[in-house]
């Protein structure tokens, strides 16, 4: 074959002449061969699975922040449909009062709001409320964490403070202010429980979280419930880049050293506040089948190259000696040594390879001595 016959040309004749040489180069580029598609799958199967495995936490912090908008358009709507209620806007204390805790009683209310009061913004006085220790008391007498922003509200539009610690009790809670027209001198103020609204979150995996973020880095919800209030990262301001990245409107993934541990996060804004949702997870959790996958591949591609070295090894070596054994014996024969042993514990080719020879050199033997028989 013209294929053939180039290649024993081109091939030097060290190799054309060593059956182990020839075996041995035949065994490494199967070898080599097996190793680069082996690593190619395994580069191309880790991407993927990667790629699937943030993906998904985008997916999840985009859900997330649908369930947020719709959150926080329920607390927002909610108080300020008090506000503009006619009980209220007729500011009758009494008829207030009643019909606070008649919404309340019946459920008509948000599941996480825990209370409603009507202030006086001027004297701070709780005029109406369905909690009976805030009943005719002011915001410096109970002490309301959001006292401070109930004074410096200006705006007469709604707003949201930012979370507090409810006193006593150590839950997490979050105030909605609705200004009650038309003066605008009262307000409704509705308090919601973050821990409760938290436990309506799923958790992106065990050790996984979701946390919300405002524009100035501090968490308003965490399944970590102790870092409710806190800076996301640093001490002051945003310094995460993907809180940063949210609340400029982007949605993605990245990851990032938190607390000395490489965290998988998830980011995407809420598009009705300046708010931002973070579904994170330590990396190595995020990527755990990737990892788990990728070892196998790596513990599978590295056991059939070893056992094709091996084979290669074993099969090459035994065939290369018992062919150089045969090729001395051979020699032997044909210098004239009929009592060359020619011998071998094979039942392969190799083995009647060695039969034949034997026999070849009986039948030389008995030909030779036949034929000085016959000269005598």
């Amino acid at each position: 074959m013209p294929a053939l016959g180039f290649v024993r040309r081109i091939v030097p004749d060290a190799i054309r002449e060593r059956y182990v040489l020839k075996v041995g180069i035949a065994i490494a580029s199967v070898i080599l061969v097996t190793a680069a598609i082996g690593g190619y799958m395994y580069l191309e199967t880790s991407s993927e699975l990667r790629s699937d495995a943030s993906h998904q936490l985008t997916a999840s912090a985009e859900s997330q922040t649908v369930s947020m908008e719709d959150w926080t358009n329920n607390i927002q709507s909610t108080t300020s449909s008090l506000a503009e209620s006619a009980t209220v806007m007729g500011g009758n204390q009494v008829a207030i009062s009643n019909h606070l805790q008649g919404e309340l009683n019946a459920g008509r209310l948000p599941p996480s709001a825990t209370a409603v009061h009507y202030l006086n913004l001027s004297s701070g006085a709780f005029e109406a409320s369905t909690r009976s220790d805030y009943q005719g008391s002011n915001m410096t007498a109970v002490g309301v964490p959001w006292k401070q922003t109930a004074n410096e509200w200006s705006t007469w539009k709604i707003a949201l403070t930012e979370p507090y610690t409810v006193p006593g009790n150590d839950t997490n809670a979050m105030a909605v202010m609705a200004p009650v027209p038309p003066e605008n001198d009262y307000a409704i103020v509705m308090t919601v429980s973050l821990d409760q609204r938290i436990e309506k979150i799923p958790r992106p995996m065990e050790d996984g979280e979701v946390a919300v973020v405002d524009g100035d880095g501090t968490i308003l919800l965490s399944h970590d419930t102790s870092a409710i209030g806190s800076q996301n990262m640093g001490d002051d301001g945003v310094n995460s880049i993907a809180v940063k990245k949210a609340l400029s409107g982007v949605t993605g993934f990245t990851e990032m050293k938190m607390d000395g541990e490489q965290t998988a996060i998830g980011y995407a804004p809420v598009s009705t506040t300046n708010w931002s949702v973070l579904v994170q997870a330590p990396s190595s959790s995020v990527f755990s089948v990737q990892s788990l996958v990728s070892q196998n591949l790596l513990i599978m591609l590295a056991v059939a190259v070893l056992g094709l070295g091996m084979i290669g090894a074993t099969i090459g070596r035994n065939t290369a000696r018992d062919l150089r054994r045969l090729a001395t014996r051979a020699e032997s024969i044909r210098d004239g040594d009929f009592e060359t042993q020619v011998e071998s514990g094979r039942d392969d080719e190799i083995g009647r390879l060695y039969h034949s020879i034997a026999d070849l050199r009986d039948s030389l033997h008995e030909s030779i001595e036949d034929a000085e028989e016959a000269r005598r």
